[in-house]
């Protein structure tokens, strides 16, 4: 288990730099003009979801886990979408 959570830990990192990367250095992603709100528009989304984290914490064994990988794995397709 620490494992698997140093290596969805990692992919969060990853995941969250390889799109600000992309934001920043490919005007087609986000044009110039609207860069600044996108961005905080996904810092605000990223903040919502923070707070649920303590009520996915409470359901049943398998299903944290499970919540937790689908959220990375999301987050994984998304990234690799921004690259050409």
């Amino acid at each position: 288990m620490p494992y698997l959570l140093m290596i969805t830990k990692f992919g969060i990192g990853a995941s969250s730099l390889a799109s600000y990367s992309a934001c920043f250095s490919d005007d087609t992603i986000f044009p110039a003009s609207k860069r600044v709100t996108a961005i905080g528009i996904c810092n605000v989304v990223a903040r919502c979801v923070t707070i649920l984290a303590p009520q996915v914490n409470e359901m049943r064994v398998p299903l944290p886990m499970l919540t937790f990988m689908a959220a990375i794995c999301i987050a994984l397709i998304v990234s690799f979408s921004f690259v050409n």
